[in-house]
């Protein structure tokens, strides 16, 4: 009775506060006004988040009141949801910077953990706590970032509260259930407001307190159950708001846009592009998180094996795949599970044969035999691993029509790459020998399946099955030479849909289907898998406006040889048959990006604390010598052409160097300090040779170039070690120009790591290099 009592208070109590919020956030202009990023068009009350806090509290006091014993527990949510409330409202009225809003969420968490006493009781010693950390706080974000739809954020928490509820109030735990029907009947009462077309918002404040009460009832329910098994009961009951917010992540990661920034990427957004209305996409997000709830219930109550991980894993995936679906213009994703699948079975059957290997072959000795039925769980985690890894490494952004070579060194690069990462993670000791061979087995493996793929699918290409959607951008003679081209070329893969016309005045006898600047409407709405670029080089100027429309696709842009000038500096890759080339939109991919800053960042550090009595010494020495400074900054031109400050040392006037001047050139010890550059991240270890700035101006050719190469200078190049023989040479500006695209256009991780062997060992000539 007691529980009927706590949800009727609750929902009572917003219910009549609600309206008063509504006409006091009015009068306070304490409201949500719209904006490009939001889909709601008026300006809306923000100060929901205050009648459920309000509601939440009513129902919490008058169980105190009926004899509720206020817990440690309870009163770690009181603090801590309190002073989440404040840090939202604020945030809601005044704006707050991410920083701050971060450090006061980990303050929040703080608080709950220490005075609910949950510190150290999952068990993991302080790797327990930080994960609880992250647990507390990053679903703070996540139901913040949630709450971008009418009646989402608000209507996924009850349906959570709902499955911490049925679990506390069945085993017992009174306190923890009366916190669940108070947010159950507070949130009921605030979505009759909420509901499209909504009359107030949560805000801030109310989101991050739904996530911060529901993620304390994952810590207090991790408290009592703490197996390994019994963790993903909470997992499962909140894996709505970490999938989207996983998806939101990972695409602004991938695009390069800062991961805080609001945007319609979310989940909600994304099913409304596909044609969903407002109250349709809400009711199959509520579907889905429902059925997540009620398997978390399921596992909970019902099942005792490890089985119930491959439930979870089974949940997880098909998540992925509604993240793929929902990918604005994700294409053929059938042959992305296929491949998924082949995948699978790969790493599994390396499994086994390392397995047979290890136990059963007879060719090693062993004192304990292992049963292959303890290998269950982990077989699952190592697949799952293997997938992941894959798809962040892009083995899935398959292109059949690419040389075989591609994908082979795609697949033995992730491998290489998927082992050291293993291996440096794993607690116990692997001989080196099983993890050659498992790696062995893989790489064969996986090269046998995607090759056979490739080559079937060729196949059928000659069949004319399988060929994928293409449209050529451009309406010129030039286009209708590449449709007829691709008429007659029954292998190329290409199925042409129909033209995108660069203005509108074409030959009305071709199929046009819109215009270059609908490009990116046209692609999400034909669901095209190719653009061919047929525009001519009067449309040079505008390759890098017509490549953002691919930045944030997996729609290839792919241009023929003759006019591959035109896109000079960007990656691009030769089909094994034909004269065409794929274009990609960046250098680096996001993922390459951040390992190269990690790894740039790391060794000039460690080379600048190696090096640190030779900067004390020359410092000293300069300091007597000298007196204009130790460090002299020149202008120099960086990445997109924005100037930089390069530092080096102090080595006196060119015409009157003294004998310390010249050891500090000759030595090479006048640029050390460009290490400081690599620091600051105005450079790289290996990138297109830095420009210095002059007075006189630059060459059109120079300016294009950086406009084109968006990439560090580095102090290993493809230039390095040529010497201008004037005060500007035009020469070594063109070949600094044409070395600089040629990097560009080959940019990797492994030609990084080629360049620097060249330039520290030259065991190759740079021309042959390349």
């Amino acid at each position: 009775m007691l529980y009927i009592f706590v949800f009727g208070v609750s929902l009572l109590l917003v219910l009549a506060l609600t309206p008063f919020f509504i006409k006091f956030a009015f009068k306070k202009n304490f409201l949500d006004y719209p904006d490009p990023r939001k889909i709601h068009s008026h300006p809306t009350p923000l100060l929901g988040g205050a009648s459920v806090f309000l509601g939440f509290l009513g129902g919490v006091l008058l169980s105190i009141i009926y004899g509720n014993h206020l817990s440690y527990e309870l009163s770690g949510v009181l603090l801590g949801g309190l002073l989440v409330l404040g840090l939202g409202l604020w945030d809601d009225k005044f704006g707050m910077r991410p920083g701050v809003k971060f450090f006061g969420q980990i303050a929040a968490a703080f608080i709950f953990l220490l005075v609910s006493q949950s510190f150290g009781k999952l068990n993991f010693g302080l790797l327990g706590d930080l994960l609880f950390f992250l647990w507390m706080v990053g679903l703070m974000n996540a139901f913040n970032f949630l709450d971008n739809m009418d009646g989402l954020c608000s209507g996924i928490s009850v349906l959570a509260a709902a499955a911490f509820g049925v679990i506390f109030i069945l085993t017992g735990q009174v306190s923890l259930g009366i916190i669940c029907l108070a947010l159950i009947g507070a949130l009921s009462g605030f979505l009759l407001y909420n509901f499209p077309p909504a009359k107030i918002f949560l805000g801030d404040a109310g989101s991050m307190f739904n996530g911060f009460i529901l993620s304390a009832l994952g810590v207090l329910f991790a408290k009592r159950n703490s197996s390994f098994n019994q963790l993903l009961v909470p997992m499962l009951v909140l894996s709505y708001p970490i999938f989207d917010i996983s998806l939101v992540t990972f695409t602004r990661a991938k695009e390069g846009r800062k991961i805080y920034k609001g945007g319609k990427d979310h989940s909600s957004h994304r099913l409304m592009n596909l044609g969903f209305q407002a109250k349709k996409t809400l009711g199959s997000i509520y579907l889905i998180s429902l059925g997540l709830g009620i398997t978390g219930l399921l596992i909970f109550f019902f099942f005792e094996s490890s089985w119930k991980l491959i439930i979870v894993v089974c949940a997880g995936l098909l998540l992925a795949i509604l993240g793929a679906h929902l990918h604005r213009n994700l294409v053929r994703a059938g042959e992305k599970l296929f491949l998924i699948l082949l995948d699978s079975i790969a790493v599994n059957l390396a499994f086994l044969f390392f397995y047979w290997l290890r136990f059963e072959s007879g060719l090693f000795s062993t004192l304990i035999v292992i049963p292959l039925s303890e290998y269950l769980v982990p077989a699952i985690w190592v697949t799952l691993y293997w997938l992941v890894l894959f798809a962040f490494l892009g083995l899935y952004e398959f292109r059949s029509q690419l040389p075989l070579k591609e994908e082979w060194k795609k697949i033995i690069k992730g491998i290489v790459l998927g082992i050291i990462i293993f291996s440096a993670l794993s607690i116990k000791f692997i001989s080196l020998r099983f993890v050659l061979l498992y790696s062995l087995s893989l790489i064969l493996l996986l090269l046998f399946f995607r090759t056979a793929f490739i080559l079937l699918e060729r196949a059928f290409f000659t069949k004319g099955i399988g060929l994928r959607k293409t449209l050529i951008l451009g309406t010129g003679e030039y286009a209708k030479d590449l449709y007829s081209l691709l008429n007659t070329a029954s292998d190329s893969g290409f199925k042409v849909s129909g033209f995108v016309s660069e203005d509108k005045d074409y030959q009305k006898n071709l199929k046009v289907l819109g215009f270059l600047e609908d490009l990116d409407e046209i692609l999400k709405r034909t669901k095209a898998e190719v653009v061919i670029f047929a525009l001519g080089k009067n449309y040079e100027d505008s390759a890098a406006q017509i490549l953002s429309n691919f930045e944030q696709t997996e729609v290839d842009l792919v241009v023929s040889e003759e006019q591959s000038r035109i896109f000079n500096g960007l990656k691009r890759v030769k089909f094994y048959k034909g004269p065409w080339l794929k274009i990609y939109p960046t250098q680096l991919r996001t993922w390459e990006s951040e390992i190269k800053r990690i790894f740039d960042f790391l060794i000039s550090l460690f080379l600048i604390m190696v090096t640190s009595p030779i900067w004390l010494s020359v410092s000293f020495l300069i300091s007597l010598n000298y007196p204009g400074g130790i460090l002299l900054k020149k202008n120099f031109l960086g990445k997109g052409g924005k100037l930089f400050q390069l530092y080096t040392f102090n080595s006196g006037p060119t015409d009157s160097q003294n004998e310390l001047g010249k050891f500090l050139k000759s030595s090479k010890i006048e640029k050390l300090p460009v290490l400081l550059n690599i620091l600051k991240g105005e450079m790289s270890f290996v990138g297109p040779q830095p420009e210095e700035e002059r007075s006189n101006n630059y060459s059109s050719e120079l300016l294009d170039y950086y406009k084109r190469v968006d990439l560090k200078p580095g102090i290993f190049s493809l230039c390095q070690g040529r010497k201008e023989t004037s005060a500007f040479s035009e020469n070594m500006t063109r070949r600094k120009v044409e070395e600089g695209l040629l990097y560009a256009e080959k940019v990797s991780l492994w030609f990084d790591f080629k360049i620097i062997l060249n330039q520290i060992f030259g065991l190759f000539s740079r021309r042959q290099d390349v």
